[in-house]
This record gives structure tokens, sequence and C-alpha cells, in this order.
């Protein structure tokens, strides 16, 4: 892999109030934009997409505490939305390359070794496949497509056959995700009576009509569940663009505010295996980089929407 950029970053506690044994530390602060975390198995290595190098977008990887970056895509066009395998060996994205079907215009789900010597090409479809995400098993892959007109969540057999529609009723999903048991597969919708409003779904990986997971907020974006299946972290709040980071406790319902940083949107965040530590993307100064959020609250009992969170000192 090619070696582009040492960034030295320091580590750093943002307190606030009650929330004030959250900690946050800034991984890539690149002056392009970054974002859409997904973390290596182990934990040490973050994958992202950026616009840093030849004004394309590809896949980076960094440490888990920042440092050196290097290309894991570096081909003309666009590579986002990676998402590592639970084995480690493979890293699946969004592509915009040919595919050899005649579709070089259009979205596909690719995977490549980690080596980067083994590259292919999973869905075939003409027009919109995006957001992988591998199951716990590392046997399918969860994915959203317009190919049966709206855009729905979809799932692949790695070992082979056709695509199968598990979403229903629902038009516009993004962001699949799965449960640690591999039963459900978590999204978020819009309404389609208010644009302005996204809702979090989940259905059963088999396939079946999606049920709310109830918020409460204008705006629910993102989900990504925890190891333990116990909280669904995801972005979102009460203004159409204005997002923070929030846990949602699975058993009872209660909501975390993990974050609290007006006029900056914070996205797509996702856990390490170890259930410590969330990577997302934040916006300081309206530029998008990658940040981890650790020393999280979910020892101990959910605290109530009310608490504040934590800010982000950008101001």
């Amino acid at each position: 892999m090619h070696r582009i950029v040492r960034l030295t970053l320091l580590a750093f506690l943002l307190a606030a109030g009650p929330a004030a044994a959250v900690s946050f530390r800034p991984v890539v602060e690149s002056p392009a934009t970054d974002g859409a975390p997904t973390w290596s198995p182990d934990g040490q290595t973050i994958a992202f997409s950026s616009l840093m190098t030849d004004g394309d977008w590809e896949i980076y990887l960094v440490g888990a505490w920042g440092g050196e970056i290097s290309f894991f895509t570096h081909e003309p066009g666009t590579d986002i939305y990676a998402d590592w395998s639970p084995d480690g060996q493979w890293i699946a994205f969004t592509n915009r390359r040919d595919n050899g079907d005649g579709g070089a215009g259009d979205m596909d789900i690719w995977v490549q070794s980690l080596d980067g010597d083994s590259l292919r090409c999973l869905t075939f479809w003409p027009g919109y496949d995006n957001f992988a995400a591998h199951d716990p098993a590392g046997t399918r892959i969860a994915f959203v497509s317009d190919r049966d007109g709206g855009t729905e969540v979809w799932v692949l057999d790695l070992a082979g056959g056709e695509p199968v529609k598990v979403s229903q009723g629902l038009n516009e999903c993004y962001h699949p995700c799965w449960s640690p048991d591999g039963q459900w597969i978590a999204f978020d919708a819009r309404d389609q009576g208010d644009p302005t409003r996204s809702r979090l779904y989940r259905v059963p990986a088999a396939g079946g009509p999606p049920e709310e997971i109830e918020t409460g907020l204008l705006v629910a974006n993102d989900p990504h569940w925890s190891p333990d299946g116990r909280w669904l972290a995801f972005a979102g709040g009460d203004h159409p663009v204005d997002w923070d980071l929030w846990l949602r406790d699975m058993e009872t319902g209660a909501l975390v505010q993990l974050t609290d940083t007006p006029r900056f949107a914070e996205q797509s965040p996702v856990w390490n295996a170890a259930g410590m530590e969330i990577a997302y993307a934040a916006l300081p100064a309206g530029n998008k980089d990658v940040w981890v959020a650790y020393d999280l609250p979910t020892g101990t009992a959910a605290r109530p929407t009310s608490w504040g969170g934590l800010k982000h000192h950008f101001r």
C-alpha cells in the first residue's frame, strides 16, 4: 500500500457537566472530507472514505489512534462506504467502476482482500446498490438497492445466488446493520409524509414487515448495534441537519445523548468489536473528519434524554 501522509493527533478529554466520563479523540483531521468509518475486527485499524487525494473518493486505512494513513483503494472513480468482514480479510465498499456488465456509471457492491490482491464485484444491477454490511458470520451482506423500484434492504449470500429483498412497504431505506445474533437488520428510512424526518426500523433477516424502533426524535439515521446487542448507536436529533450521537437502550427504550454540538452534524457511528469505542464522522468548522468516542456510559443505567450530552468545543 502507498503511504501518503502522517498526522500527529492528540487524544484529549472534552468534559462538560454530568457527561465528563465520556472522552473524544480525533483520528483523521485532513483538509478534505473524511467520513463513514468502519473498524477492523481487532480494533487496531479504521477504514474510512475520503477525498484526500486525486479528487476522487477512495478508501483509506488509519490506526485507531491516528497516525499514518494509507490507501486501501486507489483507482479512478468513486470508492465509498467501507465495511470490514468479521474475519478481517476483506473490505466491502460501494464503487462506480465497470463491473464487466456494462455498468460503469452505476453503483455496485465490491469486495477487496486486505492485501489488495483480490477484487470482485458482488452486485450487477445497473442502478443503485449501496451501504454494504457484513453479517456477524461473514456469510451474507445486507445492502440497499433500487432494483425493485424503491430503495429497500436486500441480503446477498456470499456463497452465491441472487439477492433477496427483506424489507417490505418502505421506500428510501439506508444504512443497514446486523444485530449481533444475525437475526435482525436495523436501518433508517425517510418518512414519506415528511421528507425532513427519518426513523429507525428493524426487520427480520429472513424478511418481513419492518418494526419501528422508537426514538421520539425528528431525525434518526445511521444505526449500528453494540456487540452485546444492548445498545443501538445512531445519529439524529430534532433538527433536519444538526445531528448528534445517541444511544438507544434496546431493553428499556431509554436514550443516551453522547454529543451536543450546535451547528455541526455527527454521523455514521460504528462500534468496535470490544464495544468500548464508537468511531464516527464529525464536522468541526464545517469540515468532516473521523473521531472516536470512548469511556462510554454504557456500563451504567441509561440517562434520560434531557441530561444534555457532551459538547464538542469547536467554537
